[in-house]
């Protein structure tokens, strides 16, 4: 019986319970700076709660161990410092978003993707990948312009595209045989 007394009291007493914990909401201005974390400190906001913050916000600046030291002098407790540790800043997110797109296009048969990588990423991890890979479809886009032309006895188009060819790829072996 008291058992069942008890279990029916959790009940009727749980949501007073969370609702004694508002949910945690980012500051409208998006992932946390350095400064407001040091102001949430000096508010004295419970360690809990700004832990909270920098986990479902992020922060905006990148956690080095010289920020880790600013915060540490602010007065910031050890629970907020290793979450600061752990989460990445705009640069460590930038690095994981070029790496997965280039992950989704490093094999791809579209000059497209290439193209949109490097206006994305103009100097970024991949760049002298992803423009051999552009040089590589362009080369191949012109081999096939050309053997189409040939195929189809247009002698000038067959000429215009070797001549392409002969600019994207001055080494190739065939470009003797068809300029002959």
């Amino acid at each position: 019986m008291s058992v069942k007394l008890v279990s029916i009291t959790m009940l009727l007493l749980l949501p007073a319970l969370t609702e004694a914990q508002p949910a945690v909401k980012c500051p409208q201005s998006g992932p946390l700076s350095e400064a407001q974390l040091t102001e949430l400190q000096k508010g004295k906001l419970p360690a809990m709660r700004i832990r909270q913050l920098v986990a479902n916000c992020g922060i905006d600046f990148e956690p080095t161990g010289e920020a880790i030291s600013r915060l540490r002098s602010a007065g910031l407790p050890r629970t907020v410092l290793d979450a600061v540790r752990a989460a990445t800043g705009p640069a460590e997110r930038r690095r994981q978003a070029e790496q997965a797109l280039w992950e989704s296009i490093k094999d791809s048969p579209e000059m497209e993707s290439f193209e949109d990588y490097l206006r994305r990423y103009p100097k970024g991890l991949f760049e002298a990948q992803a423009n051999q890979a552009l040089r590589r479809l362009k080369i191949g886009r012109a081999i096939l312009a050309v053997r189409k032309a040939i195929a189809a006895r247009d002698w000038d188009a067959a000429a215009t595209e070797v001549a392409k060819l002969r600019e994207l790829d001055p080494e190739n072996a065939e470009l003797v045989w068809w300029e002959n």
